[in-house]
């Protein structure tokens, strides 16, 4: 961002899923309408369900702004959005705890 570029934000979903697209089409325009003078570029990613496939790899989370909607919780200090309904959106409680902390720092 600081070579005047408009901030590129990554957006990782649950894949193949109609409350994953839901959350990235909310959220898109969410963003736009908090930044409209951003002019953001963004990239969508399908997460997938799997063994040993327990949150976004983080290779993913490259963008300016880094989003993981609608699927697992990753305790990653390049993650600026988060939301998920599912009651196994945090694996353990020490990663509930991190988002909690994390959370509890913006308000």
């Amino acid at each position: 961002m600081s070579s005047g570029q408009p901030p590129h934000v990554v957006v990782a979903t649950h894949g193949h899923c109609f409350d994953g697209l839901c959350s990235a089409v909310l959220f898109t325009r969410l963003y736009r309408h908090l930044y409209p003078e951003a002019a953001s570029t963004f990239t969508y990613h399908a997460a997938g369900y799997g063994p040993g496939q327990n949150g976004v790899d983080p290779n993913v989370l490259l963008g300016d702004i880094n989003a993981i909607l609608d699927f697992r919780f990753s305790a990653l200090p390049r993650l600026d959005w988060y939301f998920d309904h599912h009651v196994s959106a945090f694996v353990t409680p020490a990663e509930r705890a991190f988002y909690e902390r994390a959370a509890a720092d913006v308000s």
